[in-house]
């Protein structure tokens, strides 16, 4: 090309036309396409593949850090006087109690489904080997795989329980660790950060609240007021503290009133309610039976 650029000069002196009209290097593409056009195709036809194939590259790549480097975002969801039904990204199916949030990401990652309660839900959860559920509620990660069980944490009760109906789980906290069977409870209490676990007399009293009813089986009145003081907004107070323990087996359909629930397990214990003005609020005082 050399010897191409010397001659082109030579014509651009003798025939007086400015250098810069010229290029020796366009001109000699233009003769090389004229004498093996075919050639001059094929080097095209190779750029535009090779631009072609970076562009497809850059995609994968861009589409790889979004998928697996950069986090989800998160997206919660919260059910407040009623109970909410909703599935998870990977079709696992959630009832989430009242006054309850869970959080979870757009999509799970390749390693874990990881999503984090606060107060009560049931969970359906599609079984997938390689990618266990995790539900974080507080101190307490319950681990599944594919199952069926119910946790309730809500943040202003002294214990946070998992209940399992179908499957296996594994419940850890403060480096402690139980697995469940179908019909068992595992309990973490706050105060002590003991966990432990017992087998459920009526495993379906548990998750009676999917469908409105009220299944109280051998549960303390404690246990009983913090459960109708969620469902019906309403602050219950346990003024004589010898009756927090008291044993109710009651059962009561969906739409029982709060009074008529509470007169039924009145005349059937040993004490007595009543409704007294707190501030701008209503409050449920029970008290023991006057004799």
């Amino acid at each position: 090309m050399d010897d191409f650029d010397r001659l082109l000069d030579e014509l651009v002196r003798v025939g007086h036309s400015p250098r810069g009209k010229y290029s020796a290097e366009k001109s000699w593409r233009l003769l090389e396409r004229r004498i093996n056009p075919k050639d001059a195709y094929r080097r095209r036809f190779i750029g535009w593949t090779l631009r072609a194939a970076a562009v497809f590259l850059l995609a994968i790549g861009s589409w790889a850090v979004y998928e697996y480097v950069l986090p989800s975002p998160m997206q919660s969801i919260h059910a407040e006087g009623d109970i909410r039904r909703f599935v998870l990204p990977d079709s696992s199916v959630v009832l989430l109690n009242r006054h309850s949030s869970l959080s979870y990401p757009k999509r799970f990652s390749r390693n874990d489904r990881k999503v984090t309660l606060e107060g009560g839900a049931y969970f359906e959860v599609c079984k997938e080997t390689r990618r266990p559920f995790l539900v974080s509620a507080g101190p307490v990660t319950v681990k599944v795989l594919g199952t069926h069980f119910n946790v309730d944490a809500f943040p202003a009760e002294g214990q946070i329980k998992a209940t399992l109906l179908e499957g296996c789980v594994e419940v850890t906290a403060s480096e402690e660790a139980v697995r469940l069977h179908p019909g068992e409870t595992a309990v973490y209490t706050r105060s002590n950060r003991r966990l432990a676990s017992y087998r459920e007399q009526e495993p379906e009293a548990c998750i009676s609240w999917r469908d409105g009813t009220f299944l109280f089986e051998n549960l303390p009145l404690s246990e009983i007021a913090l459960q109708l003081s969620r469902a019906f907004q309403v602050r219950i107070t346990i003024a004589d503290e010898t009756l927090a323990d008291y044993r109710i087996r009651a059962r009561f359909v969906k739409g029982e009133s709060l009074d008529k629930m509470l007169a039924l397990m009145q005349e059937a214990g040993h004490f007595q309610y009543e409704w007294k003005k707190n501030g701008t609020k209503n409050t449920i005082w029970i008290t023991k039976e006057k004799r």
